[in-house]
């Protein structure tokens, strides 16, 4: 795949998650970060779903 293609995963990546379609916005951000390793933004996008998804530990 072409790695200019990072982007567009991300961008996909990050509607999806305003969508509330965490899995779909895991895959298209994993594939965006293995397109292009060094692409920050993609990697920031994952983290927050991944807080997003995480279970909430009692308090």
């Amino acid at each position: 795949m072409d790695p200019r293609l990072a982007r567009a995963f991300n961008n996909i990546g990050f509607c999806a998650g305003q969508l509330g379609k965490l899995d779909m916005a895991v895959a298209a951000l994993e594939t965006a970060i293995r397109l292009d390793p060094t692409n920050q933004v993609a990697k920031n996008n994952l983290a927050a779903i991944q807080r997003i998804d995480e279970p909430q530990r009692p308090e």
